[in-house]
């Protein structure tokens, strides 16, 4: 959760930017991001968003962003994609994180504060005094730590809203603040372009050169890797021992200054990218997530199960300790265990061959219930339009054909394979 700079100086800078138009024309040709590792996928989550910088989740998975010329506060629902609005009237509001209350905190880049949401969807004044807050990161206590680039410091905010100096020895227009699991902090001074840590002790030190005004956002994944964003080259870079590698790029932004690129990007817990992009928000899902079958519990390892076709019964031993008994389906039903709801984990589901309906448990809580298919179909759960959502599917052996139910939208009917021959999920 980070800022990229949205402050009075790098502002200035970008208008007067003498590449600025040339970059513009580039993304008008630009339809979509491209990831430079052929495991991951790419997938629009939703457009039409205004001006979205920051980007966060929630507990159970839902995407918050800040729309920063709108003045608003916008919730994606995790699973439908709807978009709704939470807040209006926060003036060019950049980064958001939640405390471990639920309470929503948004750093503005039209004034000296954090404002406050809180789970009755009240907004305050948080913490005054802050000159040109740009980025924030939540910390174990309920605190914050606050990019402050006009007083080039960081600044911490007390759960009771207190406003002290964390560090400011010889920083230059820092933002775009994150954290990993052991407390450093990264963040880029923006004015020089270098990528920097620090660690809990207060030590200081060098990982990078970036992009004068162009790279601003840092967030760090589940597994530790580094990401860096770039507005003005409209690209994310990943950290790898000095150096930052191209990770990916051409994002299309807002086309409006400062918001060309991509801004902030945020992960869920099982590695999945969301990457606030202008107009836009996209999804890039976890190889891990795309190579574990199975993994009902969500620790990236497969776990043993069976489903008893005369009671509809699931049997499961995690891998982390416990079994799983759950009730779901009939005798006669197919088990077709997928990720239908894009969480990274399972679900539980059956293929009802006597009326070709799809009843799904997802992990997430509530249940599907899709009709697709007819008695002598064979289901085939595959992920085909890589939105990281099992699309429902299923192979007809009496025309040889694949009829594809898209979870994006749509369905597709491909002619592949003999009477006799056997589908491969």
């Amino acid at each position: 959760m980070c800022d990229g700079g949205f402050g009075r100086n790098r502002l200035v800078f970008i208008i007067s930017f003498p590449i600025l138009s040339f970059l513009i024309s580039i993304h008008t040709l630009w339809a979509a991001p491209v990831v430079f590792d052929p495991k991951y996928n790419v997938h629009l989550v939703a457009s039409g968003l205004g001006a979205a910088t920051g980007i966060t989740l929630n507990h159970i998975g839902d995407i918050y962003i800040t729309d920063y010329l709108n003045f608003r506060i916008l919730k994606i629902d995790r699973k439908t994609y709807e978009t709704t609005v939470v807040a209006t009237g926060i003036p060019y509001p950049t980064d958001l994180v939640f405390d471990n209350n639920g309470n929503i905190f948004i750093t503005t880049g039209g004034g000296m504060n954090i404002t406050k949401i809180d789970t009755a969807n009240n907004t305050s004044v948080f913490a005054s005094g802050i000159s040109f807050p740009g980025s924030l990161v939540l910390l174990w206590d309920n605190s914050l730590l606050v990019a402050a680039g006009g007083s080039n410091s960081i600044v911490k905010v007390s759960s009771t809203g207190v406003v002290t100096t964390h560090y400011s020895s010889g920083l230059n227009n820092p933002g775009g603040i994150s954290m990993d699991k052991t407390g450093n902090i990264y963040f880029v001074e923006h004015n020089i372009g270098k990528l920097r840590m620090l660690t809990p002790d207060l030590n200081l030190s060098f990982l990078s050169n970036t992009m004068p005004y162009g790279a601003g956002f840092t967030q760090v994944s589940p597994d530790g890797s580094l990401f860096v964003t770039d507005t003005l080259q409209a690209a994310i870079f990943k950290y790898n021992n000095g150096q930052l590698e191209l990770f990916a790029s051409g994002f299309t932004g807002k086309n409006t200054p400062p918001i060309i690129g991509p801004s902030d990007i945020a992960f869920d817990k099982y590695g999945s990218m969301f990457v606030a992009d202008g107009d836009s928000v996209w999804k890039i899902s976890s190889p891990v997530l795309q190579s574990v079958r199975n993994d009902f519990d969500g620790d990236g390892k497969p776990d043993i199960a069976v489903w008893r076709d005369s009671d509809g019964t699931w049997y499961i031993k995690t891998s982390s300790g416990g079994p799983i008994v759950q009730q779901w389906g009939a005798y006669g039903d197919i088990p077709v265990a997928a990720d239908y709801d894009g969480d990274g984990k399972p679900d539980l589901a059956v293929w009802r061959p006597s009326n070709g309906t799809w009843y799904v448990k997802p992990s997430t809580g509530g249940a599907m219930v899709t009709q697709w298919g007819d008695v002598n179909d064979k289901p085939v759960p595959i992920d085909f339009d890589g939105d990281g959502k099992t699309d429902f599917a299923v192979w007809r052996p009496s025309d040889g054909k694949w009829y594809v139910k898209l979870s994006g939208g749509g369905a597709m009917v491909t002619p592949w394979g003999d009477v006799n021959d056997v589908p491969i999920r």
